[in-house]
């Protein structure tokens, strides 16, 4: 049986170099997700793409990962 990869999304790439500046050990928490506007469950739908952020959210989503919004998509 073959195993199936996950595509990595752009914000999940996003992620991962942020995390990966601050030492690989960076994990988000109650404030990051307050910054984004948005509850934990929102926060990991967005990062797996099963949600698509609004405006607002790409806009802090970009800010915090400090990427152009459009690396988000």
């Amino acid at each position: 049986m073959e195993s199936q990869t996950i595509p990595i999304t752009a914000l999940q790439r996003a992620l991962n170099q942020y995390s990966e500046s601050m030492g690989g050990s960076w994990k988000p928490n109650e404030k990051t997700y307050e910054r984004v506007g948005v509850k934990k469950k929102r926060f990991w739908q967005l990062v797996r793409g099963e949600k698509r952020p609004t405006i607002d959210e790409a806009r802090a989503l970009s800010s915090l990962f400090n990427v152009q919004i459009t690396d988000l998509f």
